[in-house]
């Protein structure tokens, strides 16, 4: 797999952005089938939610589809310039992240033995990236700092996302009075759609910081 990301990374936006056009593709294809279906009323009304930008809730897919494009873009970046077995260490901000974020948006409060725990894990991160970056130094990999926080902080708009859209459920079930849940495929294929316009948003940075071709050679060379 790091193979891979290493073949990819000048790509790894372009990569993105084609997976994300998957997304909005399979996504959509599951709302519109839904929306004739016998769910279509329930369905409907999740889709006047996501459109509706007076709406917090709309703004929250709207953030969580930004979040994801960032993912996008930075974690095959980072991870193809580390060793493959720092990658499920890095991981674990995701852990961290999730508690984070889900006391902040979300008002989750945790005991002092989960943050103990997370702090144990957190610890353990540290030691095992120090230990990976010291043994690929050694055996001729360079490890830069730089790479281990952007791979690691990148699970964190990952993390976003999930709690920005927990709080999506969580308002729709609030305005809706709890007779209705907000449908997974409105989420799925709205979140997609904010995701791509992210996506395109972000391609001047691709092009100012991760590759240096012009925009002709490199469409040229990923269609190849």
């Amino acid at each position: 797999m790091r193979l891979l990301l290493v073949w990819l990374a000048p790509f790894t936006h372009l990569l993105g952005v084609v997976t994300n056009l998957l997304y909005v593709i399979a996504f959509g294809t599951m709302l519109g089938t839904g929306a004739v279906s016998i769910d279509g009323p329930a369905i409907g009304a999740s889709i006047r939610f996501a459109r509706d930008v007076g709406s917090p809730g709309s703004w929250y897919l709207a953030l969580a589809g930004c979040s994801e494009a960032m993912s996008f873009v930075l974690m095959p970046y980072f991870a193809s310039r580390l060793p493959g077995s720092l990658l499920p260490v890095m991981a674990q901000g995701l852990l961290l992240f999730s508690m984070l974020f889900s006391a902040l948006l979300l008002g989750t409060r945790y005991d002092r033995w989960r943050v103990l725990g997370v702090v144990i894990v957190i610890g353990g991160v540290c030691l095992s990236s120090i230990g990976g970056a010291l043994g690929s130094t050694a055996g001729g990999i360079s490890v830069r700092v730089f790479d281990l926080i952007g791979l690691f902080t990148s699970y964190g708009f990952i993390a976003l996302s999930m709690c920005l859209k927990e709080l999506a459920f969580t308002t729709f079930a609030r305005q809706s009075g709890k007779l209705r849940t907000l449908r997974d495929e409105v989420v799925n294929a709205f979140t997609a759609v904010w995701q791509c316009l992210g996506l395109f948003c972000l391609w001047p940075l691709n092009f100012a910081l991760l590759t240096r071709q012009e925009p002709s050679a490199y469409f040229a060379a990923g269609g190849d």
